[in-house]
């Protein structure tokens, strides 16, 4: 199983993606490694669901964690 890795631009952030024939993760360094991609490449399947009200920002010191 060949696995390789590529960065790219998520959302205006540099992202890290890692895919093999099955599964491809992307993560993104600046926001602590968040990852916001788990997509199965076999059933065309996003796996992580996320809130298009709330974009992904940069937090900033202080800020509440929710």
């Amino acid at each position: 199983m060949k696995t390789l890795s590529y960065a790219e631009h998520y959302l205006g952030f540099n992202s890290v993606a890692m895919e093999n024939n099955l599964l491809r993760i992307r993560v993104v360094p600046e926001l602590g490694c968040k990852i916001v991609e788990i997509y199965d490449l076999e059933n065309k399947h996003e796996w992580l669901w996320r809130d298009k009200s709330r974009p992904i920002m940069l937090a900033q010191y202080g800020d509440a964690y929710d």
